[in-house]
């Protein structure tokens, strides 16, 4: 199975809903995301206070703006 990126506006969604006394099942529900998702989207602004996505590093792109 493919996994599916939670975007900002998702995971801020969660937070939000989190802070109101909703449970993980019923924010998954809400934000059409699994409560595994919603779980890992407020471990990580637990620990990091933030829910932008980390830098990912990867293979730079061959080709850019300049060369095409």
């Amino acid at each position: 199975m493919t996994q599916k990126n939670v975007d900002e506006y998702q995971r801020a969604q969660c937070i939000a809903l989190r802070k109101t006394g909703m449970s993980y099942h019923a924010i998954g529900i809400n934000a059409g995301i699994s409560r595994a998702s919603v779980q890992g989207a407020l471990k990580r602004f637990e620990e990091t206070g933030d829910f932008q996505d980390h830098h990912r590093c990867g293979r730079l792109k061959k080709l850019n703006r300049q060369n095409v």
